[in-house]
C-alpha cells in the first residue's frame, strides 16, 4: 500500500486502488468496512505542514435536550472518522491525523471550555476565540 493524495469523487484508476488499499486495511484488521464509507467526507481539514498533521474538522447541531447530548455527539462523530484516521496514520509514518469536533445545541447550548481549547488547538489565538463564544 502507498500514500494517496485527496482524490475527488471518480477520479478513475486512482480511486480505484484506494478503494483497494482501503478494503485490504479493514480486512487486515478486522474492521467493518462499509463501500459507502470512502465516500464519507469530514466538513473541513486543516492543515499544519511545520506540525506534519492533517485534522479532520467535524461541526455538527444537535438536539440539546438531553443532558448528555454533547457527548452523543461526540462519540458518534468519531466513530464516523475513526477507521479514516486508522488508515492514514497507518500508511504515514510522517504526518498524522486526527479529528476536532465543533458542536453546538439547536438551541443555542454550547459547552464554552471544550469549544475554546478545540479552536485553541487549531491555532486560533484565545482573544479571538473568546470573542466569537461568548
Amino acid at each position: 500500500m502507498g500514500l494517496h493524495e485527496i482524490l475527488p469523487p471518480g477520479a478513475g484508476q486512482n480511486r480505484a486502488k484506494l478503494q483497494k488499499d482501503i478494503e485490504e486495511y479493514h480486512t487486515a484488521y478486522a474492521i467493518d468496512f462499509d463501500n459507502t464509507e470512502i465516500d464519507r467526507r469530514p466538513d473541513g481539514l486543516a492543515f499544519d505542514k511545520e506540525k506534519k498533521l492533517c485534522v479532520f474538522l467535524e461541526y455538527k447541531r444537535a438536539m440539546d435536550t438531553n443532558e448528555d447530548w454533547a457527548e452523543k455527539k461526540e462519540q458518534e462523530k468519531n466513530e464516523r472518522y475513526s477507521s479514516h484516521l486508522g488508515f492514514i496514520n497507518h500508511l504515514s509514518s510522517r504526518e498524522k491525523a486526527s479529528q476536532t469536533n465543533l458542536t453546538t445545541g439547536i438551541r443555542g447550548s454550547l459547552h464554552t471550555n471544550q469549544f475554546q481549547k478545540r479552536l485553541e488547538s487549531l491555532g486560533v489565538e484565545q482573544e479571538h476565540a473568546r470573542s466569537h463564544t461568548q
